[in-house]
């Protein structure tokens, strides 16, 4: 199933693409270079510009619903339902999915559960920088309303 990606969040580059690609496995990324550089697809939207300072992958995403299910195929995709659509990994298998829940108490305080387990400040850091934020400010701007959805997870990574 399809996965599309933005490459910027209110007008800032997010460097997703380049996050997802630092987090697959040796096997996928050899896939990825046989197509990407050979095939020459690469220079569609320069998914390659990205500072020396992007350090960290994207090792999952969340989306509302629960569409996702262990085993389906994921097509991770920018520019999704126009023409110049671009897959810009291989495909991979969904590994596992989690629950998560994001719940605003008052404009500063903010309860965030994977799975209905209530989870803390140091795992909430984790969980921002592994789903590609820069800080949990930068998640929790994104994330600024109570939200119920899935975690889907494309490495062994669990919460």
């Amino acid at each position: 199933m399809t996965l599309g990606f933005k490459q910027e969040i209110k007008g800032v580059k997010n460097f997703f693409v380049a996050k997802i690609w630092m987090g697959l496995d040796i096997a996928e990324k050899q896939k990825m270079y046989d197509y990407y550089f050979d095939t020459h697809v690469y220079t569609l939207n320069k998914p390659f510009d990205v500072p020396d300072d992007v350090i960290s992958a994207k090792l999952h995403t969340i989306r509302a619903g629960d569409r996702w299910r262990a085993g389906m195929d994921i097509h991770m995709v920018i520019n999704n339902r126009t023409a110049d659509r671009f897959q810009f990994a291989p495909t991979v298998k969904c590994k596992s999915v989690q629950k998560i829940e994001i719940k605003w108490k008052t404009e500063d305080w903010v309860y965030l559960y994977v799975d209905g387990r209530h989870i803390d400040f140091v795992e909430i850091e984790a969980l921002a920088i592994n789903d590609g934020f820069e800080s949990v400010d930068a998640f929790f701007e994104y994330f600024n309303t109570d939200f119920t959805g899935q975690l889907i997870h494309w490495t062994d990574l669990k919460y």
